[in-house]
């Protein structure tokens, strides 16, 4: 059980420290030439996995109230659903809404030969949903193409255009300082899109409405 500010962070290093991508201190480097699968302590070495470890992770974020019972139930299906994910090393969530709804994220922690961290790119757009981006742009997004999707939820146009029309809903919804910086959020955002392959277009909005309850802390 996690803090939801900690929440990034656990999965991360949780992550990493089952493949030994991790130093003494707990900092996190995915090169796998430096990682030799001994952790250095101050009592001698911790044995890991190894750079070719994977992990698949389960996550649930509850409200309080939520029975225990359920909320457990919740977290071992969705780690079944990670490691249901073609080549696994992935994690699930899902946000139990106070008000019974459920919204579900799937995804690998890296993508792109790792130059996407997907934890890394959540914990931005939350730096970001915080003050800098009104989150207007999410709902906005999905009532624009909520009718330009197929049965298998692929968005009928180009990703391009899907790319152009994220960057225009951020820069309308972003502070001027940080409308710069929301132009390049934007062009990560459709790249990472691009990657997803399960149903794209809801598990994207996934990744953005279960990322902007947590930068929100509301369930």
């Amino acid at each position: 059980m996690v803090n939801l500010d900690d929440l990034f962070d656990v999965m991360i290093k949780l992550r990493s420290a089952f493949s030994g991508n991790v130093d003494r201190d707990m900092n996190i480097c995915f090169d796998e030439t430096a990682c030799s699968g001994f952790i250095e302590t101050d009592d001698g070495y911790l044995l890991t996995m190894g750079s070719k470890a994977t992990i698949s992770a389960g996550v649930v974020i509850a409200h309080h109230k939520m029975p225990l019972r359920e909320a457990l139930g919740w977290a071992r299906q969705m780690e079944s659903e990670a490691k249901g994910i073609d080549k696994k090393d992935a994690f699930a969530i899902a946000l139990m809404k106070h008000s019974g709804e459920i919204r579900k994220f799937l995804a690998h922690w890296f993508y792109d030969d790792k130059n996407i961290n997907t934890i890394n790119l959540m914990k931005e757009l939350s730096f970001a949903l915080n003050g800098k981006i009104s989150d207007k742009f999410i709902y906005n997004l999905r009532e624009e193409f909520s009718r330009l999707i197929d049965s298998e939820s692929n968005i009928k146009i180009d990703n391009h255009a899907f790319v152009s029309e994220i960057s225009r809903l951020i820069t309308r919804a972003c502070d001027r300082s940080y409308r710069g910086d929301g132009k390049i959020l934007a062009c990560k955002l459709g790249d990472f899109y691009s990657h997803l392959t399960l149903r794209p277009f809801d598990n994207f909005m996934g990744f953005l409405e279960i990322t902007n309850s947590i930068a929100k802390e509301i369930i």
